[in-house]
């Protein structure tokens, strides 16, 4: 019992010591705080020193495609981001490794046909599809020809109510990056 009363003797000692020495250099947290603003313009980090803003980017716009002027413009992936195109046209683009679709968009009149197609110099393996169809694909055609002598390729698709139409360019296993295609588009 004399043992435990002087280990605890001890640890009230040591205890002491160290309250009083108040743990110099150690924010124990029990010293007063006094808030103050910091100043305009100071970045806060303790050196007083006013960094150089980082300039803020300024998002690229997405271009609009001119109707009528064919040239494929990234994002093109889906109807949504689809590049506008005039009634009768030309249009152009490139199949990559992580460009798996182009789809350009025109207007159809009630009545008319679409018809389109497009070429290009087949790799042993490039295989590119070519469809015509409407927003919701109730019109659905399509060219799935299979190299080699795939290309050119084409397809046509009535269109009984006027809605918009779009020609939908696929790149299936296009192993040469950038593989180029021209096609015409027509509306009669």
């Amino acid at each position: 019992m004399s043992f435990r009363l002087a280990l605890c003797s001890l640890a009230s000692l040591l205890a002491l010591s160290l309250t009083a020495a108040g743990c110099n250099g150690v924010d124990t947290g029990e010293q007063a705080m006094e808030a103050t603003p910091t100043p305009e313009g100071d970045d806060d980090d303790d050196d007083g020193s006013n960094p150089t803003p980082n300039p803020t980017a300024t998002p690229s716009p997405v271009p609009t495609q001119p109707i009528g002027s064919g040239n494929e413009i990234e994002v093109n992936d889906d109807h949504d981001t689809a590049n506008p195109l005039g009634a009768s046209t030309t249009f152009s683009g490139a199949c990559g490794d992580l460009d798996l679709a182009d789809i350009f968009e025109l207007s159809v009149p009630a009545g008319k046909t679409v018809s389109a197609t497009i070429t290009w110099t087949e790799g042993a393996n490039d295989d590119l599809d070519l469809y015509v169809s409407n927003y919701d694909y109730t019109i659905d055609q399509g060219d799935e020809s299979v190299p080699p002598g795939d290309s050119p390729a084409t397809i046509a698709a009535a269109f009984p109510a006027a809605q918009d139409g779009y020609v939908e360019v696929f790149c299936f296993y296009a192993l040469n990056p950038n593989t180029a295609y021209t096609g015409t588009i027509t509306v009669q």
